[in-house]
This record gives C-alpha cells, sequence and structure tokens, in this order.
C-alpha cells in the first residue's frame, strides 16, 4: 500500500481492492507509457537530425541506422539492436550518437537502467556541443538541484547548460529559460526578455513554448490569442496546453464556458499522468458537488506524487464533511499537517484552526494552535498572521494580551501585500486612541481600494467588517 496515503482502517481495505488494480493495470502502463515517452523523445528529435545527414557519413548511416531499428521500421523494433548501432556511431565520434545512448541508459531502453552511464554519455557528447545533451544535462542539474536534502536550490549549473544548449539552436532550451528569465530565477545574458525566448522556439515548433505565449496572452486578457497559442500547443503534443484549454473552458475566458469540454480536455491531461489537471477534475467534481470523484483524482495525484500539497488539503477538506470520504477530523488533522510538512502554510494554518476550535474546551489545544498558527507564519500564510495578530490583541483565559506582538504580526500581514493584511492593521490602528493612528488606517483602506478596484471578493469583505463606514468617520 502506498505508505503516504492517510486512511482510516476501513479505507485501507478499500484501498487494497483499488491497489490490486492498480498493480495489474497502472503500475504496467505507468512503465509503458515512461517508455513510450522516451521513445518518441528519442525518435523526434532524430527525425530533426535527418535533415543534417544529405549524405551521410559511416557515422551517421550507423545512427539513423540505429534510429530506424528503434523505430522499427522495415523490421520489429529492438531497442538492443539500436544501442550497438549507436555506440558503434558514438565510438566514430557522432556527437548525436551520445545523446541517444544516454537516453537508452536513462529510461532502459534496450539495457539496464543505469543514470551514472547515461550522465557519462550526455557529458560526452555536450563536449562535442551537442545541443540535446547540452539541453539534457541541464535538466538533470535542475532535477538534482530541487532534490536538494539541504533545501536550497542552487540552478546556477542547470542555467549554464540550458543557455549553451540555446546557443546551439535548442528551442526546448529557449523555453526553459524564457520561463526562468519570466520566474526571476535567471537574469538573462544575451536576452533578458522571455518572451524573445519564447518566440525563437516557437518558430522551431516547441509546443511548450506556443503554451507559454498562449499564458502571457491570458495574463494581458488577450484571450482569443491566448486560445490560439494553447490550440497550436496541443497540436504538438504539448500537455500543458490539454491543462490550459480546460482551464479556459472551465471559465468561459476566450471560448463560450462549458464544463464538459473542460472535463475532456483535463482527462486528456489527466491520462498522460499531467498532475495540474488531474487536481483540476477534483476541483470540479467538488464544486459539483461529485464527492466520490473528488476523492479519487486527490488520490490519484498523491499516487503520481506523493508531495502534491493541494491534493493533501482536498482530502482534507472532504474528510471534514464527509463527503466521498468517511467524516473524520483526525484524518482530515493528519492530512492538512502532511500539507504543512511539504510546505504549506495554508495546511499548518489549517491545522490551528481545528486546534482553536478544541482550544475553546481544552487549554492545550489552544497553546497547539498557536504553534501551527506560527509554523503558517513561518511559511509567510497571512491568514495565519492575522489570527496570531488578534489572539495577542484581545487575549482570552488562555492567552494574556500582548499589543506589542499584535503589532508584530498585524505588521508582517500588511507588509506582505496582502491586502487582507493591511484591512487587518488598518481594523487594528482604528482601536487606537491617536488621531495619527487612525489616519493612518484611513490612509491603508485608501490604498487597498486603490490597488483592488475590481475585486468584488475584497469588496464584500471590507464591507462586511463595516471598515468602510469607520473610515468615512476619520478627518483627514
Amino acid at each position: 500500500m502506498a505508505a503516504f496515503l492517510i486512511l482510516s482502517p476501513k479505507e485501507q481495505e478499500e484501498y487494497k481492492t483499488y491497489e490490486s488494480v492498480l498493480a495489474v493495470a497502472a503500475d504496467p502502463e505507468k512503465i509503458a507509457a515512461k517508455k513510450n515517452a522516451a521513445k518518441e523523445e528519442i525518435e523526434a528529435l532524430n527525425n530533426v537530425h535527418k535533415l543534417d545527414f544529405e549524405q551521410p557519413s559511416e557515422a551517421a548511416a550507423l545512427w539513423i541506422k540505429g534510429n530506424r531499428t528503434l523505430e522499427g521500421h522495415g523490421e520489429p523494433a529492438n531497442a538492443s539492436k539500436a544501442l550497438k548501432y549507436y555506440t558503434e556511431a558514438a565510438e566514430q565520434g557522432l556527437a548525436q550518437a551520445f545523446w541517444s545512448l544516454g537516453k537508452l541508459y536513462e529510461e532502459g531502453l534496450g539495457v539496464k537502467e543505469n543514470r551514472k552511464l547515461a550522465l557519462k554519455k550526455y557529458k560526452e557528447g555536450a563536449e562535442k556541443e551537442d545541443a540535446n545533451c547540452l539541453f539534457t544535462i541541464g535538466r538533470i542539474m535542475e532535477e538534482e538541484a530541487n532534490q536538494s536534502l539541504s533545501g536550497k536550490v542552487d540552478l546556477t549549473e542547470a542555467a549554464r547548460y540550458y543557455k549553451a544548449a540555446a546557443d546551439k539552436g535548442c528551442a526546448k532550451a529557449k523555453t526553459k529559460l524564457g520561463h526562468w528569465i519570466e520566474e526571476g530565477i535567471y537574469s538573462g545574458e544575451r536576452i533578458s526578455d522571455p518572451i524573445t525566448y519564447y518566440k525563437e522556439a516557437a518558430k522551431a515548433n516547441d509546443g511548450l513554448a506556443f503554451n507559454q505565449l498562449g499564458i502571457g496572452c491570458y495574463k494581458l486578457g488577450e484571450y482569443k490569442a491566448a486560445i490560439e497559442n494553447f490550440t497550436l500547443s496541443k497540436s504538438l503534443g504539448c500537455v500543458n496546453s490539454l491543462t490550459n484549454l480546460g482551464l479556459c473552458y472551465e471559465r468561459g475566458t476566450g471560448v463560450i464556458k462549458d464544463k464538459n469540454t473542460a472535463i475532456e480536455f483535463h482527462q486528456q491531461a489527466a491520462n498522460k499522468r499531467h498532475i495540474p489537471s488531474i487536481l483540476s477534475l477534483a476541483f470540479i467534481f467538488k464544486q459539483y458537488r461529485r464527492y466520490q470523484e473528488a476523492s479519487m483524482w486527490y488520490r490519484q495525484a498523491l499516487i503520481e506524487n506523493s508531495r502534491t500539497v493541494e491534493a493533501y488539503i482536498g482530502l482534507a477538506e472532504l474528510y471534514l464533511i464527509g463527503k466521498g470520504t468517511e467524516k473524520n477530523s483526525e484524518l482530515a488533522f493528519k492530512n492538512f499537517e502532511k500539507a504543512g510538512e511539504l510546505g504549506s502554510g495554508e495546511g499548518y494554518k489549517r491545522c490551528g484552526d481545528l486546534m482553536l476550535g478544541k482550544g475553546r474546551m481544552d487549554k492545550g489545544a489552544m497553546k497547539k494552535a498557536m504553534r501551527y498558527y506560527k509554523k503558517a507564519v513561518k511559511l509567510n500564510n497571512v491568514e495565519a498572521m492575522i489570527l496570531l495578530g488578534e489572539i495577542y490583541e484581545r487575549g482570552n483565559d488562555q492567552v494574556e494580551p500582548d499589543i506589542g506582538k499584535a503589532v508584530s504580526y498585524y505588521d508582517k500581514a500588511y507588509s506582505s501585500g496582502s491586502p487582507y493584511g493591511g484591512i487587518a492593521k488598518a481594523m487594528f490602528l482604528l482601536e487606537r486612541e491617536t488621531k495619527a493612528d487612525k489616519e493612518n488606517a484611513r490612509k491603508i483602506i485608501s490604498e487597498v481600494v486603490r490597488d483592488n478596484p475590481d475585486d468584488e471578493r475584497l469588496k464584500a469583505y471590507m464591507e462586511s467588517t463595516g471598515i468602510l463606514a469607520l473610515i468615512k468617520g476619520v478627518s483627514c
């Protein structure tokens, strides 16, 4: 049984049946899908390289023979035989053959999986300036950096290889660097504008580049252009575009809102084990009160990646209401806590909420609630900052009032940039004695209103607190 799934004894029995089905069907499919994806990647890149060999050398002829053998042209596909041809081509110094060899070793196609030897082959190809080898080393460096036990992610080496690959014309590397520039991970040496990278990659028919251009159009409110780019991306096999098309149909942006079409796109992506679409399916089914299906998709997300925070939180919420699962607050707590351990401030904050509910009757629970809120604050959860501010401001029979600590937490919430943090600090200041505090509160709320003119939810919240009416009574 998957150790990361948090289940009740009853659910453990039910899951055994589900798991037995997975053992027979899903696991072999997952292995086959992984190998097919690797094979397709080799075939796609081999097709690009074929253009370079109008009159192939002996080494190139061997490499092309390896490609045809791997793909099964004229004879059954045979990865072991392809490995032999690639090895001979590499021995004659053909750069492309090193990438093909590395991929076979990395994925265990026609040979026992050996990631160390795969990396060696990629590095040998990189020394010959093969763009795919350079890109793949960058990808491996990125994976290793993200798995660092120190918690510090250093992508300097990965960026160096991606940059070298991009300079050699690798479209995927250009898309990666464009995304990193957009996210502030990479500053850009030759190009500092992500769109330029995306457009260069799109010219080479990189599906992910069209997807990223679609996201850019979406953010600008150019929904029709976004749909066009997502559709082009989809035609090039990019799974991310399926998720984004699903979201567009889910929200009715750029297209007529259609739940069934949204589900269809998300299902296509989920079949390719794309976690964002798996989570979207869970959300849609939960929204339409099809809780059993929502629960199934949340669990599927965890089967694909046991560190999927949103799935733990989604399952916890279902346990709280007893929909799609049994009603079990203890399991809800454990799932929220697991999300917190994986870096979710929301997970720890929800643990605090559950403890705070118990805290009205149990003094120990109140202290635990505050510990969880403090953990959430360390993960920049604004709601936890506000709650701690309120607890220290007012005090109760278990916590002494401490205005200094209250101010500290309200300041953190305000400094986070959250409009709700600003409202919380303004509410606190309005209850102070001085005119300066009240004037400061008015300025904060004016900023919140000015910076969020179209946020109807925020407007409703401010009206519910009565703060707008209170501000009117403060002299300028």
